[in-house]
């Protein structure tokens, strides 16, 4: 129950990008997984949370996610 707090705390459009690749399977190619989280990388980069995220670390609080 803790670990499904703390993963609860963060960020929900990147723990479903977690998820996603998590997903993939270990049988794919590492390649594949590289490219996958180079592409959520560069999408998540472009949210709103993202940018929270950045905010809240300044400003040493907890996040406020919106899922935006």
């Amino acid at each position: 129950m803790l670990l499904a707090r703390e993963i609860a705390e963060n960020a929900p459009l990147a723990v479903q990008s977690t998820r996603a690749t998590m997903r993939m399977g270990i049988l794919d190619s590492v390649r594949a997984h590289l490219a996958h989280e180079l592409s959520e990388q560069t999408r998540l980069r472009q949210t709103e949370d993202h940018r929270e995220g950045l905010r809240a670390v300044t400003e040493r609080r907890p996040g406020q996610f919106t899922g935006r």
